[in-house]
């Protein structure tokens, strides 16, 4: 971190605010000396819970900017690449946005997308683990209970394996450094390589009219 003095007011003030965000979030996790227990056992839990916190919030937040892009493509080929800002002066647009958009789960986008543009096989199943990772963390606080997290040792008894990306525990450092890798990878993707493939646009001129009888 830069010595204080090269940060601004308002970086300054962002600081200490992150720092008591972090606070009473439960996430202070240098702090942990000044918890108030006589167990190290407790201490290992508060640990354990924080760096669970922090993975799953960081799952969720590339997940949702994954679906974010996903969506921009989709509608760069719907209103062929006009401006945002001038497309939400539109009530064509907004209508788009609000009643079939935000209906589409991060799949079906993925299936549009890959109808029109040209998506890799191994973009595409980096997308699927990304999105069934997500679900895992998103909607169980204990996603090691969920069945597709659980593995079978013979027939007597099941053992907790997960949560599992791409067969690596998610709370793990080695685990949590290869989702950052290949969301990061699906991101820079999505954003400056992605290419529509020949043959599908939109056509924008206007049809002639229909002549009567």
């Amino acid at each position: 971190m830069p010595p204080e003095r090269y940060l601004t007011r308002t970086q300054k003030h962002l600081v200490v605010e992150l720092d008591q965000i972090m606070v009473a979030a439960g996430l202070d996790y240098w702090d942990i000396l000044n918890r108030d227990s006589e167990h190290d056992e407790y201490r290992t839990v508060v640990l354990q819970v924080i760096t669970r916190g922090i993975v799953r919030g960081q799952v969720v937040g590339q997940y949702t900017l994954i679906d974010e892009q996903l969506g921009s493509k989709i509608c760069h080929y719907m209103f062929d690449n006009m401006k945002f800002m001038s497309l939400w002066r539109t009530k064509k647009f907004e209508r788009f946005n609000y009643f079939i958009l935000e209906k589409m789960s991060l799949l079906e986008k993925l299936a549009f997308v890959k109808d029109v543009y040209a998506v890799s096989r191994a973009i595409a199943a980096d997308i699927e683990s990304i999105n069934a990772i997500r679900n895992a963390l998103a909607h169980a606080f204990f996603p090691e209970n969920l069945r597709a997290h659980r593995m079978k040792h013979g027939s007597a008894f099941r053992k907790l394996v997960g949560p599992h990306y791409k067969g690596v525990d998610i709370f793990t450092l080695q685990g949590f450094d290869r989702f950052l890798d290949d969301s990061g990878r699906v991101v820079q993707f999505l954003i400056t390589d992605i290419r529509r493939k020949i043959g599908k646009r939109v056509a924008t001129a206007t049809p002639p009219p229909v002549r009567g009888p």
